[in-house]
């Protein structure tokens, strides 16, 4: 029997929690906390949360009216605890403004997930660097949509806060 294609839901799924498991972070230590609300998000914002980390990444959206973008500045809070993506910030097309939502690759949830699990370290006391996304393993690619304006206007997570 063929194996399932992966969906970015799975993928997301397996790559937070081989994340966890290389620290030894097991799903149930995390704080259960309030579900996530998108209306009240401030714990999340600030910081302050150990469930819930705000991260961003390169990727793809695609519309409706078939037209598809890369950025850089796609957002999404993920879920330590459950071992997901909480939720992603959409971007408005340019051409209909209907809004999409943001398909990371495996590479980019990678270091998204290391953000996210290098700031839960940091917070239970378990590491003592700064967490970063490391840029030097970013594409070429990536590094110039980096640096391209970003469009606040369409942007869901800059329209929250």
């Amino acid at each position: 029997m063929a194996a399932q294609p992966s969906t970015p839901a799975s993928m997301y799924k397996r790559v937070i929690k081989e994340t966890m498991d290389e620290e030894g972070i097991d799903a149930d230590e995390i704080p259960i906390e309030e579900e996530f609300d998108i209306d009240n998000m401030e714990d999340i914002l600030r910081g302050r949360s150990l469930r819930y980390h705000r991260t961003k990444g390169f990727a793809r959206f695609y519309c409706l009216c078939r037209r598809k973008w890369g950025s850089a500045h796609a957002w999404c809070i993920l879920d330590l605890r459950k071992q997901s993506v909480a939720h992603q910030f959409r971007q408005k097309c340019q051409g209909c403004e209907s809004e999409a939502q943001p398909v990371f690759d495996e590479e980019s949830m990678k270091r998204m997930a290391r953000y996210a699990v290098d700031r839960y370290l940091i917070k239970t006391g378990r590491l003592r660097r700064p967490p970063r996304n490391d840029d030097k393993d970013r594409d070429a690619a990536e590094r110039e949509e980096d640096e391209r304006p970003h469009d606040e206007e369409r942007c869901d997570m800059c329209i929250k806060i």
